[in-house]
């Protein structure tokens, strides 16, 4: 949940109810899409151009091509190349850190 402030130009008022400088709670819709997911950004890879993700299948993780729309610094919005229940990679599995030599 975030808070700030905005200004709000209404095409019509009822002044018995709105007063300027009140407060209001209200749910702002940014973007509505239909079968699309949100991930962690930090599941998600660039290599040689293309976004991808890497998804779990059995013991190890696969490589898979994704297509995002809006992103925030911690979330991604992803519209295709993933399925509901998919397990995702959090770093790259292909990378083999020091301590694994």
């Amino acid at each position: 949940m975030q808070y700030f402030g905005v200004t709000v130009l209404l095409d019509r008022t009822e002044p018995a109810v709105m007063k300027p400088g009140a407060r209001v709670r209200a749910v702002l819709e940014i973007e509505n899409r239909k079968n699309v997911f949100s991930m962690p950004r930090q599941a998600l890879f660039e290599k040689e151009g293309k976004k991808l993700v890497y998804r779990k299948r059995g013991d190890r993780f696969e490589p898979v091509p994704v297509e995002i729309a809006t992103s925030s610094p911690g979330r991604v919005v992803v519209t295709k190349g993933l399925t509901r229940g998919d397990e995702l990679a959090l770093r790259d599995p292909t990378v083999v850190e020091r301590s694994e030599k």
